[in-house]
């Protein structure tokens, strides 16, 4: 999902906009017209960039009570697809059972009157510093492992032997303690401590200040972290588990990238209320449902048509074609490129549900400062060009068998425009 940025700059232009973006959203309050004199005097106190000792230790703390919880809470095993060096493994899927344990803990720590519910929100900007810091940290042990201490020679572990590259886009694509292990570090970041902290943090803005625009955005939010959970299965699908590899960008996602980006929403709405009218309102709810139902329809149907490519979908027998392609084993392989529901309108379409979502929840912020809309802007540039570097992938791995699915289905993302 952040891998968007990845490129030759990539890797010295990240780290500036995560201090942009955390000076927009905390030490303005999302007030652009303070951002010039935020951005230069945060240069010039360098300690506010430092966490402190109990910062990091808490952070650590926290991280490891998500690894226990990966560890020992029940999780059904999964075998994912075949990747391109032909091998398929195992994965414990338990994301759903250790959020609802984390929340119950919040809570808990919240009637004990040990960690009020309010108190990430609160913290918001030291929270992120940190575990920016703990992302940094944990790249640099990533490579090291990596280019040290595989899990698999093979090439699931082989970089491109440049240092830079390396460390910003990884080395290992399934990252473990063991070979015979289902627990996998990538997974373990992006589902457990990206998602899981994303609601954390999404209970403690929606709560903080008592807003009604923050507390609906929040449930909003919580909505689709509960699918994405429910869901996981699918998730061993995706461009981030089968081709990109534990590095920087996946770590800085994870730990860093998502706390700020992703809960700012609430984070900006808790501060700075809207004022929408009830129209406005009921456009951004309407446009939330509406998106919700083409991410969620176009996946179903596509997870549908994985287990059996026989079953209807909208109460016809699904078109597909079959396409050819060759792992690194050198065996020919087989893939049933899906041509019906909404596969058959365009061949992402699945984006335009999470572009929709996406956008109204950047409306219920209203339009106070353009710097509560960060996520959205991203997300409309990230996409696309993932779409378009999606389908640059296929026709590499199907060949000729793809320039015959893109005859079939001509569109890469709007019907009938593009």
């Amino acid at each position: 999902m952040w891998n968007g940025f990845k490129g030759e700059y990539g890797h010295k232009a990240l780290p500036l906009l995560i201090i942009f973006i955390i000076n927009t959203m905390i030490l303005a309050y999302c007030r652009l017209e303070f951002l010039a004199f935020d951005l230069l005097s945060s240069y010039f106190s360098i300690t506010f960039f430092l966490p402190s000792l109990a910062e990091i230790l808490f952070a650590i703390t926290l991280i490891l009570v998500f690894w226990v919880l990966y560890v020992i809470v029940h999780g059904k095993i999964e075998i994912g697809s075949i990747n391109n060096s032909g091998r398929r493994y195992p994965y414990k899927l338990n994301s759903l059972n250790c959020m609802l344990i984390s929340i119950g803990i919040q809570f808990l720590l919240a009637f004990l009157e040990i960690l009020p519910l309010e108190t990430f929100s609160k913290h918001f900007s030291r929270v992120a510093i940190t575990l920016l810091f703990i992302g940094n940290l944990l790249a640099i042990l990533a490579y090291f492992k990596g280019r040290f201490y595989p899990t698999f020679s093979t090439t699931e572990s082989q970089g491109r032997n440049q240092i830079i590259e390396d460390f910003y886009s990884g080395i290992e694509l399934v990252p473990r303690f063991s070979q015979s292990s289902p627990l996998d570090l990538k997974l373990f970041s992006i589902g457990h401590v990206g998602m899981v902290s994303w609601e954390l943090l999404n209970i403690s803005h929606g709560l903080n200040r008592g807003s009604v625009d923050a507390l609906v955005i929040c449930l909003l939010q919580s909505i689709y972290i509960f699918d994405w959970a429910f869901h996981e299965r699918w998730y061993l699908y995706t461009v981030d588990i089968q081709h990109d590899r534990l590095g920087f960008y996946l770590t800085f996602g994870s730990y860093g990238w998502m706390q700020v980006v992703y809960t700012g929403y609430g984070y900006y709405a808790s501060h700075i209320p809207a004022n929408h009218s009830n129209i406005g309102f009921a456009v951004a709810i309407g446009l939330y449902i509406v998106g919700y139902w083409m991410m969620r329809t176009s996946n179903n149907q596509k997870e549908i048509f994985r287990k059996n490519p026989e079953k209807e979908i909208w109460g016809k027998k699904p078109v597909y074609m079959v396409a050819n392609y060759k792992t690194q084993d050198g065996v020919v392989r087989q893939n049933k490129l899906l041509l019906t529901g909404f596969w058959g309108w365009a061949r992402h379409f699945n984006y335009i549900g999470d572009l929709l979502l996406c956008l109204a929840i950047s409306l219920l912020c209203g339009f106070h400062s353009v710097g509560a809309h960060i996520y959205s802007f991203q997300l409309t540039g990230l996409l696309p060009t993932r779409a378009v570097r999606d389908d640059l992938r296929c026709q590499l791995k199907y060949g000729e068998d793809w320039k015959k699915y893109k005859e079939k289905n001509k569109y890469l993302l709007i019907p009938g425009l593009w």
